[in-house]
């Protein structure tokens, strides 16, 4: 028994490894997605709200290079660009989260090898499904001491309980998955030692394969979610903060910023234009709560 003991631990190990490794490359693709989020970001920014001048820097690397260039005085706009070009996914903060739980559940001190059936475990969910009025599950236990035995007293009663009008469906589903259980528990049990710890790894397999796809699959909206959270921070540190029309005044009011912004500043005689022009700029860049409209809502 021992060597068995030995061979399913190691081959665990082996499987929880490899499976928590498949979900390594859902981060990557999470991140591309925000990703192309922040890249639409810059392109407004450049190009709707004419920003494109200040450098030939495009797409997220413009958001970085923005928080790297706004003067560290103008705390809210800075840590507005700040924050959107540092707006990264973290694997143990989204994934594993989620699946760990299940996915320790491969780990040999929590499923220690049992080649024999659970008859207590058994008899516990027969429990929930029969009338306790009519079945006394203590006296059943002494007299079908067996899993073969058992099996052949659920194939009597399954059809009362499946054709019964006072029987929730679920219940039902829950009794003819028992009788697969015990079909499945009892053919493991006329298997090979070898053979058992094979069964023993896939089913355990299967059930945490089972247990991370249902809740990843309530995941499937959290890159959206991601991406709203990240854009609405952005927008409210560059539109909404207290102060923030001066942040952007003082900046785009910046000799060089002017120059590279709007190249025709150099030459304009009209003063009174230019301040006119600069201004509907301003208010431009402080509607930039259309980002809050962008196709990933």
């Amino acid at each position: 028994m021992g060597s068995y003991t030995e061979a399913y631990s190691r081959y665990l190990h082996i499987v929880r490894t490899d499976l928590s490794k498949q979900f390594l490359f859902l981060d990557g693709k999470i991140q591309d997605y925000l990703d192309m989020v922040k890249s639409e970001i810059a392109w407004l920014l450049t190009d709707e709200v004419q920003l494109g001048g200040l450098t030939d820097v495009r797409e997220i690397d413009f958001l970085k290079w923005m928080a790297d260039h706004i003067p560290g005085d103008l705390i809210n706009l800075k840590l507005g660009f700040t924050t959107i070009s540092a707006f990264n996914v973290s694997y143990a903060g989204i994934i594993q989260r989620q699946v760990r739980q299940h996915i320790n559940r491969l780990t040999p001190d929590k499923n220690p090898l049992n080649l024999t059936p659970d008859l207590e475990i058994l008899w516990s969910e027969l429990e929930e499904i029969l009338n306790p009025e009519k079945f006394d599950i203590k006296e059943m236990g002494a007299k079908f001491p067996t899993i073969e035995k058992i099996e052949e007293l659920w194939k009597k009663l399954l059809p009362g309980i499946l054709n019964s009008d006072d029987v929730p469906e679920e219940q039902k589903l829950k009794s003819k998955l028992l009788l697969q259980k015990m079909e499945q528990e009892i053919s493991t049990n006329n298997a090979e030692d070898s053979e058992k710890v094979l069964i023993e790894i896939q089913k355990k397999h299967k059930l945490v394969v089972d247990l991370c796809k249902s809740d990843l699959d309530k995941l499937l909206s959290e890159p959206k979610q991601l991406a709203y959270a990240m854009v609405a921070e952005f927008v409210d540190r560059i539109s909404y903060a207290e102060d923030i029309k001066d942040d952007w005044e003082i900046f785009l009011n910046d000799e060089q910023v002017r120059q590279k912004v709007w190249p025709e500043f150099k030459t304009m005689a009209n003063r009174m234009k230019i301040q006119k022009d600069w201004q509907s700029l301003v208010e431009q860049i402080m509607d930039i709560n259309r980002l809050e409209k962008m196709r990933f809502l």
